[in-house]
Formats: structure tokens, C-alpha cells, sequence
């Protein structure tokens, strides 16, 4: 084998491994580095499971069932994604009532450090 033909082996090999999974992680909006740490295992699992579902159906591997269930996948990232920002306003950071108006803040009442250090009753270690 050439040092050509390798190299396009390589390159065919990190697309198949990255680009799937990227596509996934993006459409699920996590952070690039989070994205690109796991497309590999998201693309393998994508791969895997078109191959499973490919084998049960009758068609042979190729490229098109794991780009059809990456397709797949992407879509159910953004369902979910526009599901949760339905119920769960982003901006607000609560739930919007029956009617659509937004629900009450709810905020978690903090205790400043100086109250709970001069409490007493906090075990020392």
C-alpha cells in the first residue's frame, strides 16, 4: 500500500469516527471541546446500532444506515432540545403556567458564610 492510499484510509477512517458524532453532539448544543471529546464514542455507537438495525432490515452495511441514523438522532436532539424549552423557560429559569405566562422564580434561600460560622452548630471535623 502507498503512503497515498494510507493516508486516505486515515482520513476516511477519522471522518467516519468524528463526523457523526459531532453532528449529534452539536445538534444536542454541548460545548465544542465536550463535542469533539465524544464524538468518537457517539459515532461508534451510532455505527454499531445502524449495523444491528441494517442486518434485522436485510440491507447490507454501507453508508447510508449509519448517516440515516445519525439523521435520526440529530432530529431527536433537537425535538428534545425544543420539548425542553417548551416546558422549561431558558431564559427564566422556570415553568410557564397552563396559559403560557411564566410561572413564579423560585429562588433557593443561601445562608452568607458568616451567619452559619458563628451559628454554633456546625460539627467542626
Amino acid at each position: 500500500m502507498s503512503w497515498l492510499g494510507f493516508c486516505a484510509l486515515v482520513a476516511a477512517s477519522v471522518v467516519l469516527l468524528m463526523l457523526p458524532g459531532g453532528i449529534v453532539n452539536r445538534c444536542a448544543k454541548l460545548p465544542w471541546k465536550v463535542s469533539l471529546a465524544l464524538a468518537p464514542g457517539v459515532s461508534t455507537a451510532i455505527i454499531a446500532a445502524s449495523a444491528i438495525v441494517a442486518n434485522k432490515v436485510g440491507l447490507g452495511w454501507n453508508l447510508l444506515p449509519p448517516a440515516l441514523l445519525t439523521v435520526v438522532c440529530a432530529l431527536g436532539c433537537l425535538v428534545v432540545r425544543w420539548l425542553a424549552h417548551r416546558l422549561v423557560d431558558a431564559r427564566t429559569g422556570h415553568a410557564p403556567h397552563a396559559d403560557g405566562t411564566p410561572g413564579p422564580r423560585r429562588v433557593a434561600a443561601s445562608v452568607p458564610a458568616s451567619a452559619s460560622a458563628s451559628s454554633g452548630s456546625a460539627a467542626s471535623p
